[in-house]
């Protein structure tokens, strides 16, 4: 069902950039042919104002098929009405509709995420360690956060959220409650609450909330509601402690011991190698996430929060390409195709509105990056030939565009393959494990 669900979401993104193509194309004049949702055998279709809309079997992609759009099109008659009759200015701004339609489509997706509710962790108001910043100003590790000044605080997010709407002047009070059961009061300067933030770790439990699809821990066979409860042999009892050994292990194998309904399981799986933003450091990460609880936020805070949330992806998502080419060992097991991603957004869509919300959305700016690669054949590299004629003042001849046109289909079309037998033993290796963890003696252990 999550794959099904995942394939029609798919498909709304698809539909979204063919149209844009379609619009704009209908704007400068431009006759369309055929506008269909997926490839192969038509399922349904209508004729309507000369174009043919159609529905295809294989929901794995759609087309616009525009009149004299390819140079070598036998019946191309160089009619008004053609694409390639039209002012390169024009054809570059049809070729680029469709992946802006995308972008459009993943900001109203992020601006509704607030609405909806964002996910934020449950992480108790319990502090585990206190750094430099937090430790001066009096905070110690078991304090049990109960307020800030005279708004109670039953959550780490509560917490932060109260912290962070301080102005700038201003003090806080925290009220917390020691480990021996004291009272006690930390004044905290608005200027310094990010940095106090930062530097404290709330006390959470190694319970596994999202597994993503793809990664480590979902191939090997994780689950939400796990609890881990060594790694390599180490006892873990919290959710940092688990992070420190699995981020000092990047790209290596190592053992995980969990407990799920009572039981005690055991799964060996290789880290991802990734970098991380804040020290620059490359750690180990498996793609797992804290258990979450929905909170919902006002519309015009949505609206910001959407704005910087969709330029933080588009940054992320060319990050991704540029590390495929500089770091291709380790990027390259990344790439994914439709199986992959239509499990992601399916998977996400049966956990929550917002959560299926923002998988939509970074697979639309998936859609939109990947098609202004500069690739002949892909809307990036028909937006190159537009602007070389551009700026030499004559098209590229037909000759050369259908030679590069070869190329760009090569490398489509094995980077296609190459999506898809990664997607294929992405499931393959999830059903081993999954079966591996089923037929596993049964075991029984406290946390």
């Amino acid at each position: 069902m999550s794959i099904l669900l995942g394939l029609l979401i798919l498909d709304i993104l698809v539909f979204v950039h063919e149209l844009g193509h379609f619009l704009v194309a209908k704007a400068f004049g431009v006759r369309v042919e055929k506008f269909s949702i997926g490839f192969g055998p038509v399922l349904l279709s209508k004729s309507m104002g000369g174009t043919l809309y159609a529905l295809s079997a294989i929901p794995l992609g759609g087309f616009v098929k525009m009149a004299g759009e390819h140079p070598d099109e036998p019946d191309r008659a160089g009619a008004p009405d053609e694409l390639l009759s039209k002012h390169w200015a024009k054809r570059l701004a049809i070729v680029v509709a469709g992946p802006l339609a995308n972008l459009v489509l993943a900001l109203v997706f992020n601006c509704l995420v607030g609405v909806f509710g964002f996910e934020v962790s449950t992480q108790p108001n319990v502090v585990d360690t206190a750094g430099p910043e937090a430790a001066a100003i009096g905070f110690m590790p078991g304090d049990r956060i109960v307020g800030v000044d005279k708004t109670p605080v039953e959550s780490w997010h509560e917490f932060a959220i109260a912290l962070d709407a301080k102005h700038s002047g201003d003090t806080a009070e925290v009220r917390v409650e020691r480990a021996d059961g004291s009272q006690a009061s930390v004044i905290v300067p608005a200027s310094a609450a990010p940095q106090v933030l930062t530097s404290l770790s709330p006390r959470t439990e190694p319970v596994v909330g999202e597994v993503a699809p793809g990664m480590p821990a979902f191939q090997a066979g994780l689950r939400t509601g796990d609890r881990v409860i060594a790694v390599n042999g180490t006892p873990v009892a919290t959710w940092d402690a688990m992070r420190e050994v699995v981020n000092a292990h990047p790209g290596e194998e190592i053992r995980l011991d969990f407990m799920r309904d009572g039981r005690k399981f055991t799964s060996n799986l290789r880290t991802m190698a990734s970098k991380d933003p804040t020290t620059g450091k490359v750690i180990g990460i498996i793609g797992i996430t804290l258990p979450t609880v929905t909170v919902a936020i006002g519309p015009r805070e949505s609206l910001m929060a959407g704005l910087s949330q969709t330029v933080g992806m588009v940054a992320l998502t060319y990050k991704g390409f540029w590390e495929l080419v500089t770091q291709p060992r380790d990027a390259v097991k990344q790439v994914a195709g439709p199986i992959t991603i239509a499990q992601i957004a399916g998977y996400s869509g049966v956990r929550a509105p917002g959560v299926l919300l923002t998988r939509a959305a970074w697979i639309s700016i998936a859609l939109m990056a990947m098609n202004l690669l500069p690739i002949p054949i892909l809307d990036g590299g028909h937006g190159l030939f537009c602007i070389i004629e551009g700026l030499r003042g004559s098209p590229v001849s037909i000759r050369r565009q259908l030679a590069f046109q070869k190329v760009g289909l090569v490398i489509l079309g094995s980077l296609v393959v190459f999506a898809l037998v990664n997607d294929s033993l992405r499931l393959v290796e999830r059903a081993r494990a999954k079966h591996k963890l089923e037929n596993q003696e049964p075991g029984t252990g406290s946390p």
